[in-house]
């Protein structure tokens, strides 16, 4: 799955074939996109593995883990350092 800002998809359907209905199919696809459910997207989780007495934690969750990834598999953090990209 990927995320899209629906709205501009429909507003450049409007731009490309015009607010006054074009054809039936392009008024079906705009109606589709703009009748979309909506998913609540979270903000990626930015942290680091820390060692705590020979155990990996990772300093989001802070839930133990055998080996080291580039995501904690419990919170999906991004092991990055705890760099915010924003």
């Amino acid at each position: 799955m990927r995320l899209i800002d629906a709205d501009a998809l429909a507003y450049e359907i409007l731009s490309e074939y015009g607010a006054d209905g074009g054809t039936e199919d392009v008024n079906t696809i705009y109606g589709m996109i703009i009748n979309a459910p909506t998913i609540e997207a979270e903000p990626q989780r930015h942290g680091e593995w820390e060692t705590r007495k020979g155990i990996e934690y990772c300093s989001e969750c802070n839930k133990s883990m055998i080996w080291q990834s580039n995501f904690c598999p419990n919170c999906g953090a991004k092991m990055d350092g705890g760099k915010d990209e924003r």
